[in-house]
């Protein structure tokens, strides 16, 4: 026998044997129907024909598991893979494949879907923000005042023993001709929608009087300075407005 004869002989034997094993393994998957018993597929046939009657007999899979079926169909690939050529192995596995996918339709999609992406790490709530430790006054205003202006700084803050409560924020005191008087003071009245009389009704919003000679908080342009007022943003005169009350101390140095 020449040495081409022995390879084709060896050749037919692997396929044989994966013959022998595709229909051990169909049989499992088939149910079987009494006295009309299926011929197992020959691998030894063409191609086309070896896909029909795999088709035939994986026809009647519908009662069995889609574990099952893919269980049979990695064991089949592994015998023809090792058994037979690569180009044979390929198209035998091809034709497996169709008959699966006829039978139990997605189950080859469903099992070599790549694994999903793991779910992102749950976001780290961001650590609360420290709690500031009270401000204390170290200026000349003494921890009795309610409110303090400081003129040379241009500021002012509201204060309770010793500890800033409001501020400091931006003020604009009197020019030189008109100072803001320095020293201790209380509010005497508030009156939210004031008008300087003195100066051609002039607005004074919020308006905290700490003298009897006009003196007072009140809500004004900053980029001048005031006829003996003190003048601040809105916001602030309105919260002094708010927090102050006629008799609270106010020092002004």
């Amino acid at each position: 026998m020449s040495k081409n004869q022995r390879q084709a002989v060896s050749v037919r034997r692997r396929v044989a044997a994966v013959a022998a094993s595709a229909a051990i393994a169909v049989t499992t998957l088939v149910t079987p129907v009494a006295a009309h018993a299926q011929a197992l597929p020959d691998l030894a046939q063409a191609p086309a024909d070896l896909g029909n009657q795999f088709q035939a007999q994986i026809d009647s899979i519908g009662q069995q598991t889609r574990d099952q079926a893919w269980n049979t169909r990695l064991q089949l690939n592994s015998q023809i893979s090792s058994l037979l050529p690569q180009a044979q192995a390929a198209q035998f596995s091809a034709l497996l494949d169709q008959a699966i996918e006829a039978a139990f339709p997605g189950l080859i999609a469903e099992r070599t879907a790549p694994a999903p992406a793991p779910a992102p790490a749950p976001a780290v709530a961001p650590a609360p923000e420290p709690v500031a430790a009270p401000r204390v006054n170290t200026s000349p205003c003494p921890a009795t005042a309610d409110a303090c202006v400081d003129l040379d700084g241009g500021v002012t803050w509201l204060q309770e023993n010793g500890q800033i409560t409001y501020g400091p924020v931006r003020q604009s005191p009197g020019k030189a001709a008109t100072p803001t008087p320095r020293g201790q003071f209380y509010v005497t009245r508030q009156v939210k929608d004031e008008i300087s009389r003195e100066f051609n009704n002039a607005p004074m919003p919020y308006a905290t009087y700490f003298t009897n000679n006009g003196h007072a908080f009140h809500a004004g342009t900053l980029d001048s300075r005031s006829a003996g007022c003190v003048r601040m943003n809105t916001a602030d005169a309105a919260h002094y407005f708010e927090t102050l009350n006629v008799g609270d101390s106010v020092f002004i140095f």
